[in-house]
């Protein structure tokens, strides 16, 4: 390897200047860090129309009907259950079922059962699909539609 006048008055200075100058560079392998991306949370909670959660129903997917027993009484999808997740109160109001939870456990024991949950309009099965998630279900349908998007679809329906 050829030396430039400068390098080879270094070379008889110093000898490890020699070698300094003419060693190859040398490129240090850093490991590449892997970013470790936040472990995705799986969505316990899938909305869908009533027309699809009619399908699933059929498919052997069992019912969560969360309507108060009134509004379950004047019709509900053929083989629901009624847990209400909401009961009226002495004065007539709409006041959380304290119950609600335990009685869940008591119908669906296996929380990793396929549930459809439904209401009137969407709201509270809404509401009851994410207390169910908190609670370790994790496979949970909401029935978007309710009870007035599963009458506007003319799907079957019983007493």
């Amino acid at each position: 390897m050829l030396l430039n006048a400068h390098s080879q008055r270094l070379a008889t200075r110093n000898n490890s200047a020699v070698a300094l100058l003419t060693r190859a560079p040398t490129v240090s392998r850093v490991p590449r860090c892997r970013v470790q991306q936040p472990a995705q949370r799986v969505q316990a909670v899938k909305k869908v129309p009533s027309t699809e959660a009619a399908i699933l129903l059929e498919s052997g997917l069992r019912y969560l009907d969360v309507r108060t027993p009134e509004e379950y009484a004047d019709g509900h999808a053929v083989g629901a259950i009624n847990i209400p997740f909401m009961v009226k109160s002495a004065e007539g109001q709409l006041v959380p079922n304290p119950d609600f939870l335990q009685q869940v456990q008591a119908a669906f024991p296996d929380r990793a059962e396929e549930i459809i949950v439904g209401c009137r309009s969407g709201n509270r099965s809404a509401r009851a699909a994410g207390l169910l998630e908190q609670e370790q279900y994790s496979s949970l349908v909401d029935d978007a539609g309710g009870w007035l998007g599963w009458v506007e679809a003319r799907l079957p329906t019983t007493k």
